[in-house]
Order: structure tokens, then sequence, then C-alpha cells
């Protein structure tokens, strides 16, 4: 998942002043400035030359209008917060405007991420639907092992796939494990679990089958979220 730009300077406190000193102790703002640049520390760091304008124009510079408010931009990729340096002497912390919003946002969207999972446990105690959707929608999934597998699959002597890696639609890696191979059958799977992440946020397993006398299941319990 791509990290997202945050808006910088379009916040009522986005204005820069010239320092008092060089004004007899009084505030003047910093107008028409065009030379600010962004770094990751106040002193020393990495200065970000991957900005953006509003327009999605790229740039490299910070600059104020005339009124010395900070001209709106877009910053680098995935960071919500930085310093910004007018060549004064010293920097200021600079934060994203909407940047923890828009970041949670993005965390939630991530299945696999803490605030997501979070916001799972909170809606599912709350019985919200919106879970239970999501829920039914992988483990629907999850009862055809086959279509997430990705990468080597680890078989036993009779055939029986034991585990194997896998990947959800949404980029998240998980690993498949057979509980229960077929002793009647020999190369059958009667249960198994499904992980999604890793380390695991959820877990979907498949509880025993019966088959009949021709090997065929003929009893498939649902798949149990957890």
């Amino acid at each position: 998942m791509a990290s997202p730009r945050y808006l910088f300077g379009s916040g009522a406190s986005d204005f820069a002043i010239a320092p008092p000193s060089r004004h007899g102790g009084f505030v003047v703002s910093a107008a028409s400035l065009g030379n600010g640049t962004l770094w990751s520390a106040a002193t020393g760091g990495t200065q970000y030359t991957d900005l953006q304008t509003v327009n999605g124009g790229v740039t490299t510079k910070v600059s104020t209008d005339a009124d010395g408010s900070l001209v709106p931009f877009y910053g680098p990729p995935g960071v919500d917060g930085a310093w910004l340096d007018f060549g004064g002497g010293g920097r200021a912390f600079l934060g994203a405007s909407h940047g923890q919003d828009v970041h949670v946002a993005a965390l939630v969207a991530d299945d696999a991420s803490a605030a997501a999972v979070a916001l799972d446990t909170r809606l599912q105690a709350k019985g919200d639907g919106r879970y239970a959707k999501r829920t039914e929608r992988d483990a629907a999934l999850a009862r055809n092992p086959d279509s997430l597998i990705v990468g080597t699959v680890t078989r036993d002597g009779n055939g029986a796939a034991t585990s194997a890696p896998v990947v959800w639609p949404d980029g998240t890696v998980g690993t498949y494990t057979a509980l229960v191979l077929s002793s009647a059958f020999p190369g059958a799977v009667d249960s198994y679990r499904i992980t999604y992440g890793s380390p695991a946020v959820r877990t979907y397993t498949q509880p025993t089958v019966t088959r009949n006398s021709d090997g065929a299941a003929i009893t498939v319990p649902a798949i149990t979220v957890s």
C-alpha cells in the first residue's frame, strides 16, 4: 500500500515571522519568502526534496505568501511532521494540517495494522455489521485454500498439503496449516487453519469434515474465526 502525502501549511498557525530583534522588538511577517527547506530533524538530518504543490507540481522549496502565511504544499509520502528552515539560524517543527487523521485512515485501511485490529475488536464488541461482513468475506475465501496459497507447499508422504504460505487479496500474508489428516483416505485433509497477518491477527479454521465411504466430504462445518 502506497503511503499518502500529507498537506502542510493550511493551518491558522502556519505563519512565518522575522526575528523581533531585527525590527526593534516588533513582530513582522516574513512575507514572500521562497527559499524554505524541509528537514527530517531539528539539526542535521536529511532534506526532504520530494515535495508537491497543491496542484500536483513538483517543488523542493517552501514559500510564504504576501502576508507571511505558508503556501500550502504536500510533503513526501508518509511524512506528517518535519522541520522547516528559512535560513534564520534555526528550524521550526511543522506538522501536517490533517496528517494524524489521514494517517489513522491509512492505517485502518490496512487490515493487518494495529489500528485496523483495534477497530475490528471494537466493531465486534458492538455487534457492528461491518465486522461481520469482513469476516464473512474472508471466511468464504478460506473455504478454498488453493485460492490463497502462493509459494511452496509442504506435503506429507501421501501428498497431503500440510503447510504453505498464503496471500490474501489485499496483500496481507498468512499461513495455511493442516490440523487433521484423513486416516481413511491418505492424502486428504479433514481440518486446517489459515491465518491472516504475520503475526496472525485473525485465524480461520475449517473444523473436521465427515466423509462418506468414497472419501467425499458429506458434512462440512462452517469456517470459524478467532
